[in-house]
Order: C-alpha cells, then sequence, then structure tokens
C-alpha cells in the first residue's frame, strides 16, 4: 500500500503510479514499468553517477539539489519505491542497490 510521507501530500500527487506499479506484482519495477508505462518511455534510468540515495531516503543530484520524499511502496519483491518532486522516483533494491527516474 502506498504510504503518503508529505503531510499535504494527497493520493492524487501520485497520477496514475499506483496503477502503473504494483506492490503484488512479483516483478521488478523495471519490467512494471515498461508493461504498463510504455506511453511514457518504460523504465529508463539516469546515470547512477548522477544521483547518491541519503539515509533518510532523500536523493541528491550531482551534489547540487536535494529531493525529499513525497510517498513510498514497500513491493513484494523487496524493493521499495520513492517518489519525489518532478516525477522523479526512485527503487531501492533489497540489498541497498538503487536506480533513479522520472515518470510523468
Amino acid at each position: 500500500m502506498w504510504q503518503l510521507l508529505h503531510p499535504q501530500a494527497t493520493p492524487e500527487h501520485l497520477g496514475f503510479l499506483p496503477q502503473i506499479i504494483l506492490a503484488d506484482d512479483p516483478r521488478p519495477v523495471s519490467e512494471q514499468a515498461n508493461e504498463r508505462y510504455a506511453h511514457g518511455g518504460g523504465w529508463n534510468p539516469y546515470p547512477s553517477s548522477a544521483w547518491v540515495m541519503n539515509p533518510d531516503k532523500t536523493i541528491t543530484y550531482k551534489g547540487i539539489e536535494t529531493y525529499t520524499p513525497i510517498a513510498k511502496l514497500h513491493l513484494e519483491n523487496g524493493e521499495r519505491f520513492y517518489f519525489y518532486d518532478h516525477s522523479i522516483v526512485a527503487v531501492i533494491q533489497a540489498g541497498g542497490d538503487f536506480e533513479v527516474s522520472r515518470m510523468d
């Protein structure tokens, strides 16, 4: 189930993400996005060297700008999906590896 993290966040902030990324789908987020978000380009992560995942799950872009998560979803396959401002999303694997993309 999606958890809203920002006090002013509403389900409407998530747009179609709850229909694209499903917690009970055993496939990785990348596969779900490639199937259900194909019109938006599928799963296309940024180069990993551009982003830093901070311990509090904020992400920092090239040391310049930091984004705070607005919502999160824990998937049954162990992945964690975070939604940030400007349609930025991050997927964290069970082992801690992560990818950042934009889904708008």
